[in-house]
C-alpha cells in the first residue's frame, strides 16, 4: 500500500485512500467505537467527500480550491487558506471562497507573515495561545488585532519529512481544539501527497529537476532552509560538471551546394527568342534542345544563296557549252561564293538551336518570360551542372577556422527538408578569407561521404556542422566572451 501511494499518479493515489477508508468501518464494527471527541462532529463520510474533490482535481488550483471551501465548511470557518513554499519563500496560492484575489494587498502580505511564524518554528500555532502552547505568536497577534479575526490556527504541510507549505484556519468561535488539530493533520497527511504531486507536474521541468534534487540530495532544516554544506555540495558538483571536457562541440555554418562542372549556354548569333523547352531544375540528356532562336530570317537567306548557287552553276554550264572559258570560270568562281555564303547560312541555321553538352540539370535560367525577345550572340542563357561531382562550401567564421581541420567529419541539413542530415568530411580549407556582411568568412570545401539523392540540386542551402571534439560546457559557454575581452583588454 505505501509503495502504490508513493509511486502512482495523484489520481491513483486519492482512489487508494478512498478505498483504505471505506474499510475501516468493517474493520472497526464491533470492536471500537468511535468517540466523539476524536472525530468532533467529522466523519468518515466528510473525510471521503475531502479526497474526492481531490481526486476530482486535475490540476493544483481547482483541487486546492475545492480542498479550502470544503474545509471551511467543515470546521465552520470563515476564511481557509493555502500557502505553498517557492523557493524558500511562501506564496498564498489559495484562499476559499475566492477564485481570484491580488497577492500585493495588505491582508495577503499579512497572510504570509502568519504562515511563516509557523513555518520558521515548525510547530502548530493557536491564537489565542493557550498555557500548554510555548510558540512566538507575534505575527498572529498582529493580524487579529489588524483584520478583526478572532480565532487562527495555522498548520505546516509536509511531505516526506519536508515542509511543501502551511495552512491558515480562521473563524470567529470557537476557539480550535486539540481534536480538530489532530483531525487537520491526519487530512494534511493524506492530502498533501496529491496537492504536491499536482504541484510538481505543472512546474517546468527544470524546476522538476531542482525539486527533487532538493527533496533527495540537500538536507534541510525544520524551517525548510537549505544548509550550507548542501548548497556547497551542489556548487562544486555543477562546477565540476562544467569544466570537465565532455561535451561533442560542433562549428555551424551556412552552406551551399555546388560543383566544378558547370557549362553556360550563351546565345550562338543574333536573334530572337522562338522556343523555350526546360525550365529551371529540369533534367536534361545529352543533345537535349533547350531552346530555339526564330529560323524565317535564316531560311529566307538559305533559299536567296541556294537560288544564287544554281544560277551561277547554269551560267557556268552555258558559257561551257559555247567554248567560252573565261566566262565558265567567271561563272564557277561565283558559284563557289555563293556556295560558301550558303554554308554559312547553314551552319547558323543549325545553332539556332541549343543542345546540352551532357547529361545536367538546369541551375540557372528563366526565359520563359522573354519568349519573343531578342538576343545578341554571347547573351547567357542557361547553366547547365553535373550532379556526379557536387560538393559542399561551408562558409565558417573566422574566428572558428582556428578549430577546423582537414579530415574532420561534420553532417549537414538542407533547408527543403531539415529532418535529414548527411555526413561530410572536410576535403580543404581556403587559404584566403572573404569579407561578408558581419564579419569575414573563410571557404571549407568538404565531400559528401553519402551517395547523391534525386531531388539534390546545384545552388540549395542550409546549415552545416563540423565536429571539432569534446570542451567542457564552461568554455562553450565563456569563449566568445572571453576572446572579446582579451582583444579589448590586449596591449
Amino acid at each position: 500500500v505505501v509503495y502504490e501511494l508513493t509511486n502512482d499518479s495523484p489520481r491513483h493515489q486519492a482512489a487508494w485512500i478512498m478505498r483504505l477508508l471505506a474499510e475501516v468501518p468493517t474493520l472497526t464494527r464491533g470492536k471500537v467505537e468511535p468517540k466523539p471527541e476524536m472525530v468532533p462532529g467529522h466523519g468518515l463520510n466528510n473525510l471521503l467527500d475531502l479526497l474526492a474533490i481531490l481526486a476530482e482535481g486535475r490540476n493544483f488550483f481547482p483541487a486546492a480550491l475545492g480542498f479550502c471551501n470544503r474545509l471551511a465548511n467543515l470546521l465552520a470557518c470563515e476564511k481557509v487558506s493555502l500557502g505553498w513554499l517557492d523557493g524558500e519563500q511562501v506564496v498564498v496560492r489559495n484562499i476559499s471562497h475566492m477564485e481570484r484575489f491580488d497577492s500585493r494587498t495588505t491582508v495577503v502580505e499579512a497572510m504570509v507573515r502568519v504562515m511563516e511564524e509557523s513555518l520558521d518554528q515548525d510547530i502548530d500555532i493557536r491564537w489565542p495561545n493557550p498555557p500548554e502552547q510555548h510558540a512566538i505568536c507575534r505575527d498572529h497577534e498582529g493580524y487579529t488585532r489588524d483584520h478583526a479575526a478572532v480565532n487562527l490556527l495555522t498548520m505546516p504541510v509536509r511531505r516526506y519529512d519536508q515542509p511543501v507549505g502551511v495552512l491558515l484556519c480562521e473563524r470567529r468561535h470557537p476557539p480550535f481544539s486539540h481534536q480538530e488539530v489532530d483531525y487537520l493533520r491526519v487530512l494534511l497527511d493524506l492530502a498533501v501527497p496529491v496537492l504536491d504531486s499536482l504541484d510538481r507536474e505543472e512546474q517546468p521541468f527544470f524546476q522538476q529537476v531542482q525539486s527533487l534534487l532538493h527533496r533527495r540530495v540537500l538536507p534541510s532544516t525544520p524551517a525548510g532552509k537549505r544548509s550550507l554544506t548542501g548548497r556547497m555540495f551542489i556548487l562544486a558538483s555543477v562546477c565540476l560538471l562544467l569544466s570537465v571536457e565532455w561535451w561533442p562541440y560542433r562549428i555551424d555554418a551556412p552552406f551551399m551546394l555546388k560543383t566544378d562542372d558547370l557549362w553556360v549556354a550563351a546565345a550562338p548569333q543574333d536573334g530572337f527568342i522562338e522556343e523555350v523547352r526546360v525550365k529551371v531544375g529540369d533534367e536534361v540528356k545529352t543533345g537535349e534542345v533547350l531552346i530555339s532562336l526564330d529560323r524565317r530570317t535564316l531560311e529566307l537567306d538559305e533559299a536567296e544563296a541556294l537560288a544564287e548557287v544554281m544560277q551561277h552553276t547554269r551560267e557556268a554550264e552555258k558559257a561551257g557549252a559555247a567554248h567560252s572559258l573565261a566566262d565558265m570560270r567567271i561563272a564557277l568562281a561565283s558559284r563557289d561564293q555563293k556556295q560558301a555564303i550558303l554554308e554559312r547560312v547553314r551552319y547558323q541555321l543549325a545553332g539556332t538551336q541549343v543542345k546540352a553538352p551532357f547529361d545536367g540539370v538546369v541551375v540557372e535560367g528563366d526565359m520563359q518570360k522573354l519568349l519573343g525577345a531578342p538576343v545578341h550572340k554571347g547573351d547567357p542563357l542557361f547553366r547547365l551542372a553535373k550532379r556526379e561531382r557536387l560538393y559542399v562550401d561551408l562558409e565558417v567564421d573566422e574566428r572558428d577556422i582556428h578549430l577546423v581541420e582537414q579530415g574532420a567529419h561534420g553532417a549537414i541539413a538542407f533547408l527543403a527538408r531539415p529532418q535529414l542530415d548527411y555526413a561530410i568530411v572536410v576535403a580543404r580549407i581556403e587559404p584566403a578569407a572573404e569579407a561578408k556582411e558581419g564579419g569575414n568568412i573563410i571557404r571549407v570545401r568538404a565531400q559528401l561521404k553519402d551517395s547523391f539523392a534525386d531531388w539534390w540540386r546545384p545552388g540549395m542551402t542550409g546549415v552545416g556542422k563540423i565536429q571539432v571534439g569534446l570542451r567542457s560546457p564552461l568554455w562553450v559557454m565563456l569563449r566568445r566572451s572571453l576572446d572579446t575581452l582579451r582583444l579589448k583588454l590586449w596591449w
